[in-house]
């Protein structure tokens, strides 16, 4: 029977043991419940920021698409005219 070699075995060790480790669980679920407390004017500006972002983009879109509307209604005008001057 041949032995598996694994190079990672000492990674593996670390791992485990900070699952083990109650400092490492107190700092990681201090530090994710505490950041957003700090961070929560600079996380709802990235969120107000973002907002606008997308009305603008709905804006421009709304925008292009009644131009592109009027241009529809332009050439369906202007042919309808055509068509009415070439029968008088």
């Amino acid at each position: 029977m041949l032995k598996k070699i694994n190079c990672c075995n000492g990674a593996r060790e670390e791992i485990f043991s900070d699952l083990l480790d109650l400092d490492y669980w107190l700092g990681a679920v201090t530090g994710s419940l505490v950041q957003p407390i700090f961070y929560r004017g600079k996380l709802q500006a990235e969120v107000d920021k973002q907002q606008a972002s997308q009305q603008i983009a709905l804006l421009n879109f709304k925008q292009n698409l009644l131009q592109a509307w009027q241009e529809v209604e332009n050439a369906m005008q202007a042919k309808m005219c055509s068509v009415i001057e070439s029968t008088f």
